[in-house]
């Protein structure tokens, strides 16, 4: 990821979340790749990986999306839906409510039925976002188009409180949203001002790794489409860095102390784009604040986090 990218998503990251957005990554030179990753699904991914990774459904009933970048990128990434199947967006399906994955609803939307949680709807109000989502749910809804079903399930309490998890069932893709990102580029970010927790994040990367199938494919919210054995690498990251944070907060370290000791050298490679280790540490140690320090999660080893109350 080239430096660029990576200040102007960093400028991103720190304004564009509790309101309207004060500031747009510079997307001049920005591209849209085309992938075909299985059945009737494609991924739109912007060079860069300046924005939110977009799923495509092209067949005989048309186009549905998940997610929709920012707007000024829609010229381009209509183009490359001409080149996978000309016909107009019916369906988009927002993952959460950020601008990476949501701004271009605005263009791309104007005739298409928007979905998403109930709280995508109301963040989206608040920050005065047009067109809202026409159809919202609290839990999961399907939808049946181009010959499959597709689910959308909430994963409450995540990367924000509006997280949804796309599954397109025949065509086996899995779409996870900011749930997870691919590879070691970045650690995670979780939003803890529109209700992300990290605990929240750990319990739903373990209930992915339980419902999805071991052959899908997975399109995550940002980098290179991948499979399970990514999503298994990136429990066991959480689950070994949180429990850093938590020990050593509860030892009574600061959290500078804590970033000056960092990681153990395995994940030096970890973190070269726009969080890296020092920004998941913070990250981890101001969550833990609305946990107690941690104390529902003691024994993090085990593994045995599902149903905890996070």
């Amino acid at each position: 990821m080239k430096s660029i990218y990576i200040i102007a998503l960093l400028i991103f990251l720190h304004f564009g979340f509790g309101g309207v957005q004060e500031e747009m990554p510079n997307l001049d030179n920005v591209e849209i790749i085309t992938r075909h990753i299985s059945g009737r699904v494609y991924m739109l991914e912007a060079t860069g990986d300046v924005a939110g990774n977009i799923a495509v459904s092209a067949g005989p009933d048309g186009l549905l999306l998940v997610d929709t970048q920012f707007a000024p990128l829609t010229p381009k990434i209509r183009q490359a839906l001409k080149k996978i199947q000309p016909g107009r967006i019916k369906y988009i399906i927002n993952t959460h409510h950020h601008d990476d994955h949501t701004h271009g609803n605005s263009a791309l939307g104007a005739s298409a039925t928007i979905i998403a949680h109930d709280n995508t709807r109301k963040r989206l109000n608040a920050m005065q976002r047009t067109p809202l989502p026409h159809i919202t749910f609290k839990d999961r809804i399907s939808i049946y188009f181009n010959g499959e079903e597709i689910d959308i399930v909430h994963y409450p309490k995540g990367h924000s409180d509006s997280d949804v998890v796309v599954y397109f069932r025949k065509s086996n893709v899995v779409h996870t949203g900011d749930l997870w990102n691919s590879g070691i580029w970045s650690f995670p970010f979780v939003d803890l001002d529109a209700g992300g927790t990290i605990y929240g994040m750990l319990c739903n990367v373990k209930s992915l790794i339980d419902s999805v199938p071991e052959d899908a494919k997975i399109i995550p919210g940002h980098y290179a489409a991948s499979d399970l054995s990514d999503l298994r690498r990136t429990h066991n990251m959480l689950i070994e860095t949180i429990d850093i944070v938590r020990s050593k907060k509860a030892k009574g370290l600061s959290l500078d102390q804590i970033k000056r000791e960092g990681f153990p050298p395995k994940y030096d490679a970890w973190g070269t784009a726009y969080t890296n280790a020092a920004a998941w540490i913070e990250n981890i140690y101001q969550g833990l604040a609305v946990h107690n320090g941690g104390k529902h999660f003691q024994n993090l080893d085990d593994r045995n986090i599902e149903g905890s109350d996070w």
